[in-house]
């Protein structure tokens, strides 16, 4: 039984803003991927970024369901004084298991591939959309990380959760790019792993220089 054109659409808008960016993306060329008629995309989303706004919710709306209610349970353990590495893994753990996902009908493109074109092709109906998604998680994550690390200024603490969020886009996406530089000795295929490597590293940057807690 084929999709339903509402689920074709939104497979097809994945692909196409993956392999060609948000301004290649035209409204016509998704009806097309999706073998549906233009007026199709009009009556179940309205517009191109409507389409875009419900892509982003679909695949970035249940990791961060995911991430707050893993963060909830690190902070209900110390409220006062919450666990880093609690912190990061409920930040970092969700969104690695959906990218090393393989890709299937519910999950067209590899995360990672679809996140990295977002990021180096920025565009207004993106950055609406992924702030739509995004802000209110990454403020709670700010916050949690204010807490378990209070002495660092607002400006670091923002600039070193955006290294960690940099870490996370770039072990999404570069796993060829990894095995490639190890020789084939480290095939990062396995969230979990991945993870071990990762939390060290991202705490490490955010403790930096941190000599009072």
């Amino acid at each position: 039984m084929q999709p339903e054109t509402k689920t074709r659409l939104l497979n097809a808008t994945e692909l196409l803003l993956a392999q060609h960016g948000p301004t290649g993306a035209s409204l016509r060329s998704i009806a097309e991927a999706a073998g549906v008629n233009l007026a199709a995309v009009n009556y179940h989303f309205g517009s191109k970024e409507s389409l875009i706004h419900a892509v982003f919710a679909r695949r970035l709306g249940p990791v961060n369901e995911r991430r707050l209610v893993m963060l909830d349970e690190v902070l209900a353990a110390n409220p006062e004084n919450p666990d880093l590495r609690g912190i990061l893994r409920a930040l970092v753990l969700p969104i690695l298991e959906i990218a090393f996902l393989p890709p299937s009908e519910s999950n067209p493109v590899q995360l990672g591939s679809l996140m990295i074109r977002l990021y180096t092709e920025p565009a207004k109906v993106v950055e609406r959309g992924f702030n739509e998604q995004m802000a209110c998680t990454a403020n709670r994550f700010v916050e949690a990380i204010h807490k378990a690390l209070p002495h660092l200024d607002p400006g670091t603490l923002y600039w070193r959760t955006h290294f960690c969020v940099g870490c996370v886009v770039h072990t999404m996406h570069g796993r060829n790019i990894l095995a490639a530089l190890s020789k084939g000795t480290v095939i990062s295929d396995n969230a979990e792993k991945a993870l071990e490597q990762m939390i060290p590293f991202l705490e490490a940057g955010l403790r930096a220089g941190v000599t009072h807690e």
